[in-house]
């Protein structure tokens, strides 16, 4: 699969957002980012011990790496606390800041309001463009539509 995605993309990837953060998917983003100059990773959770051996030129960030202080790390430590407290009850906390109660409130507060708020149109998920055909699709017609600089204000999507 690695070397099928890079063969689509011209093996020209020299960023990659890993939203899922699991040990494979980690380890598997490192592998698709181009040689031919440092790439950067950016994960959404904590950073899996020995991802950045993995490739030395590899810039890899995640809450692991972020100082405890910094506003991206208390954000992402935050929204995945009051999520997962918000959904399982879990007394869980992830990183240096702990459950905030009135978050949790206001987060299930907003999850009550939601469906009412998109079944009146108040609020509306931005127009999603897919390219299907798998990755040769992807290549010919999904990226010269992102290089073109066609993408404006709608979420790309690409069925493998």
């Amino acid at each position: 699969m690695v070397q099928k995605v890079k063969d689509v993309a011209g093996n020209k990837i020299y960023r990659v957002l890993d939203a899922i953060a699991g040990d494979d998917t980690q380890f598997t983003s490192v592998k698709i980012l181009a040689e031919d100059k440092p790439g950067k990773l950016s994960i959404v959770l904590p950073h899996t011990d020995g991802i950045k051996d993995v490739r030395k030129d590899v810039q890899v960030t995640s809450p692991s790496n972020l100082p405890s202080d910094s506003l991206l790390n208390q954000t992402t430590n935050q929204l995945s606390v009051t999520v997962i407290n918000t959904f399982t009850g879990y007394g869980f906390s992830y990183g240096p800041i702990v459950s905030d109660e009135d978050a949790r409130r206001a987060l299930s507060a907003l999850m009550q309001k939601l469906p009412g708020l998109i079944k009146d149109g108040k609020l509306k998920h931005i127009p999603v463009k897919k390219f299907d055909g798998g990755l040769e699709k992807v290549a010919s017609d999904g990226f010269e539509y992102l290089a073109g600089g066609k993408v404006s204000a709608e979420k790309i999507v690409f069925a493998l």
